[in-house]
């Protein structure tokens, strides 16, 4: 539980608001789905970029071997990279997919594919190059923090913090001194 107390003349709303904003805040659903929508976004630019849109290098995923690409061709067109069925790129594209994964709990969430070969594609192996499907740019990283950061804000302002008790809180401790004098006095 978060907790501030600051006792001014007796009042006991601030202690208050604070229980309910930790309260509140123990339970992330509502931004979890916002993060859903912004993750569909994500996956669809790394797809249709063939990895370069979450590459910190923007280098696209590594191509196919000769064999397998003239084997892929063959048999599903051309297609591509990751793309030949359609798959694992609805698998984590497309929230209606029976193979999209999104669970949300109070205080994590699941997103991700049923797609079983997702993930040797995700970590590579001895055969097969790594070629992410999942992975944030630290851009992306601020860009889903800050939709935290946003969700906070808003409960706080639910529980009447406002920018005025944003300032008050910045200059909190020379008040708090002020006042401990006052109160000890």
């Amino acid at each position: 539980m978060i907790r501030f107390k600051l006792d001014i003349a007796g009042k006991a709303e601030i202690d208050r608001g604070i229980d309910r904003f930790s309260r509140l805040v123990d339970d992330y659903r509502p931004v979890w789905a916002e993060m859903k929508d912004t993750f569909l976004i994500i996956e669809r630019a790394q797809f249709e970029s063939e990895g370069a849109a979450e590459s910190e290098s923007g280098s696209k995923w590594a191509p196919l071997s000769p064999a397998y690409a003239a084997a892929k061709e063959h048999r599903f067109g051309e297609m591509p990279i990751l793309m030949a069925t359609g798959e694992l790129y609805e698998g984590l594209t497309d929230e209606h997919s029976p193979n999209f994964v999104f669970e949300s709990f109070e205080r994590f969430m699941t997103i991700g594919t049923r797609v079983k070969h997702a993930i040797f594609h995700q970590l590579g192996t001895k055969k097969m190059p790594q070629r992410k499907e999942i992975g944030f740019k630290e851009e992306t990283k601020r860009r889903l923090m800050k939709l935290m950061q946003t969700y906070m804000v808003q409960i706080a302002n639910s529980v009447g913090f406002t920018s005025q008790s944003a300032d008050f809180f910045k200059s909190s401790r020379q008040m708090q001194d002020r006042y401990n004098f006052l109160l000890n006095t």
